[in-house]
């Protein structure tokens, strides 16, 4: 349950997913705080949950940058005194995908691998370890990292032809480092008071 007056973080803010989030906080009382590398549309985000009576705010963030974590680190604690929530939900994806994500294995640039990694699991490893040294702080928090269903199993590239759905290497290996890194959080905070879970996402093919 999220207290009345949590402030919780969402990255990818100008992603579908984030406002879906935001609404879900939203609805127990918290202040939402959507970050993203596109701070333009991630205020177009915002300004189109603000119509739906969401108390938002947009922020520039790099995740794959400390120094861009530590300054949005900065500015929440300077208007808001605390983090209690922060999901990491920025990520390459189908929706927002490296320069040559539908390549083939065989020929995977090294520069998407290196992007999608940087991304999908650096940018989460930064959050979780800015944002949860403020938490352990605190004496309490909540972290959930965006894994998905690829970071349990294989992709069966079998199951999408037709449809444009590509899931390349870095992404899998990727998601399954964020849930490597939910299990080590989870068990070394487990007694400090901050709490680290992660969603598994599926899709559902008509």
């Amino acid at each position: 349950m999220i207290s009345q007056g949590g402030v919780a973080i969402i990255t990818g803010g100008a992603g579908f997913l984030a406002s879906e989030h935001a609404k879900a906080l939203h609805a127990y009382g918290a202040t939402i705080i959507l970050a993203d590398v596109n701070e333009e549309k991630c205020k177009k985000a915002v300004t189109s949950l603000q119509a739906e009576k969401v108390n938002a705010t947009a922020k520039y963030c790099d995740v794959t940058s400390l120094q861009s974590w530590q300054q949005l680190y900065d500015e929440i604690i300077k208007e808001f005194d605390k983090v209690d929530i922060l999901i990491n939900n920025a990520g390459f994806t189908n929706q927002s995908k490296s320069a040559n994500y539908d390549a083939a294995f065989e020929n995977f640039p090294l520069e998407d691998w290196n992007a999608i990694i940087n991304v999908n699991l650096t940018g989460t490893f930064l959050g979780c370890q800015v944002m949860g040294k403020q938490m352990l702080a605190q004496g309490k928090g909540s972290i959930i990292n965006m894994a998905s269903l690829y970071g349990v199993v294989s992709p069966n590239h079998r199951m999408y032809p037709g449809t444009g759905i590509t899931q390349p290497v870095a992404y899998s290996v990727s998601k399954h480092g964020v849930i490597g890194l939910t299990k080590y959080l989870a068990t070394l905070w487990a007694e400090k008071g901050g709490a680290c879970k992660c969603i598994n996402t599926g899709r559902y093919l008509q």
